[in-house]
């Protein structure tokens, strides 16, 4: 189906219709407790993004449930900041009973904090730079009543 615009139904709900396409390029890019990361690549913008898929293992459904309202609420929170050095949602779809969901993300091309410490010598002047803005993203979430759980080095990217 092509992008033929949108249609307002009785109630009021705008539908768009669309015929994305999306290459996987890694289908693992990463994994934890609520799911999965690939890396695909938009056909039509010829873009790298990376697709955030909610697939807890192991939970009961109360938990998956439960958890499900977690991962929206993250989604919401991502979607709603702007700066430079915090990742950027560009879509959320949810689908099926709305106890399943994926999240278009930016693709950030570098290597993780811990990765970067670990193969590089790195200089003074270059963790200075590092520090001062991971200082300045924190102090923005702050500003935006924002608390993030899971800081550690294998979840900063540095690009």
């Amino acid at each position: 189906m092509a992008i033929v615009g949108v249609q307002a139904t009785d109630n009021r709900i705008v539908s768009f219709w669309s015929n994305k396409k999306y290459e996987t390029v890694n289908p693992r890019l990463g994994a934890g407790a609520f799911g999965r990361t690939l890396l695909v690549r938009d056909c039509d913008l010829d873009l790298l993004q990376v697709v955030k898929v909610y697939e807890p293992k192991n939970f009961t459904p109360e938990q998956y449930a439960r958890y499900f309202q977690f991962f929206k609420s993250e989604v919401k929170i991502l979607h709603t900041l702007n700066h430079r050095n915090i990742v950027r949602v560009y879509a959320a779809h949810f689908y099926g009973d709305n106890q399943n969901g994926l999240v278009l993300m930016e693709y950030i091309q570098g290597k993780t904090l811990a990765d970067y410490f670990k193969d590089y010598d790195v200089i003074f002047d270059d963790c200075n730079d590092v520090f001062c803005q991971l200082v300045d993203a924190f102090c923005y979430l702050e500003k935006n009543n924002v608390l993030h759980r899971d800081i550690r080095p294998t979840n900063i990217m540095i690009d």
